[in-house]
């Protein structure tokens, strides 16, 4: 019998990687040669690739467009960045003020107006706002010199309201917003009555 190379020379190891190439299709699919055997490799369509990368970057176009609305109408109109900035210094010393009646409270056990000034207690949700630069309390209060100094704040634009019963957490302190910004999270109205929306005042409050 003569001699047969390629007999000789058969791939008899189990690697098959050897002898392994993939073939691309017109039609995008790919198919893997193995030993002449062919085995298909489906691939994912472009289309839904793209497609899918078009729809999250929609999403996240749309979430942060949401989100920089405001500011944007804000900070494009020099007006409204200064009474925006004036609100933000309104709603820090409102929180200075609420800070400095719950300090008074925890060093003597009762609220400033609780006995020299009894009659002269924060006006009740539901009556007139009434500025507390009014108030005699105010000189009781920790730092009352800083609270009172024009450049720190205006305290006859904050108010104060209270609800029964008269503790802390049912202190709010109020001032009317100019800012568009500030207008738009307003969450009481005229009587102190808190509101979702459509209200006169802004406040903070002891609880938030």
């Amino acid at each position: 019998m003569p001699f047969d190379a390629s007999l000789f020379n058969k791939n008899t190891s189990k690697d098959k990687n050897k002898d392994t190439h993939a073939i691309l299709r017109e039609d995008g699919t790919e198919y893997i040669e193995i030993k002449g055997e062919q085995k298909q490799k489906q691939k994912k369509p472009k289309g839904l690739i793209l497609g899918t990368i078009a729809f999250f970057t929609v999403v996240i176009i749309s979430i942060l467009s949401f989100m920089g609305f405001i500011g944007i109408k804000t900070f494009s109109n020099p007006t409204q960045q200064l009474v925006f900035a004036n609100d933000q210094k309104l709603e820090r010393n409102a929180k200075d003020i609420l800070f400095a009646i719950e300090s008074y409270y925890n060093e003597y056990k009762q609220l400033p107006w609780d006995v020299t000034y009894k009659y002269d207690s924060p006006q009740t949700v539901n009556q007139e706002p009434r500025s507390i630069i009014e108030y005699k309390w105010v000189n009781e209060l920790t730092g009352s010199e800083k609270l009172r100094n024009p450049e720190f704040l205006e305290l006859n634009k904050l108010y104060i309201w209270a609800s029964e019963p008269m503790v802390v957490n049912n202190l709010k302190i109020c001032f009317k917003p100019e800012s568009e910004e500030y207008k738009s999270k307003a969450n009481a109205n005229n009587n102190g009555n808190s509101v979702q929306s459509g209200g006169t005042f802004y406040c903070v409050s002891a609880n938030e």
